[in-house]
């Protein structure tokens, strides 16, 4: 997995704000990876579990892979 901390972090920048995050860019560009390593900065710094979003971020997940890859 390569890893994209710019990315990664100016999407952290806008967390906590009311609106919805989008990530585009053509097929087999990262998305995907760049929304798990969203996952693992949240759950590390504790808020997963704070908040109950484990099972959410699960199902999320599950339906943007049958989105994108259906």
């Amino acid at each position: 997995m390569i890893e994209r901390p710019q990315y990664v972090n100016e999407i952290m920048k806008y967390m906590d704000k009311p609106f919805v995050k989008i990530l585009t860019g053509v097929r087999r560009s990262g998305k995907l990876t760049i929304m798990l390593m969203i996952k693992e900065q949240l759950r590390q710094k504790g808020i997963l579990q704070i908040h109950g979003l484990k099972e959410t971020m699960k199902v999320f997940i599950r339906c943007i892979l049958r989105i994108f890859y259906c």
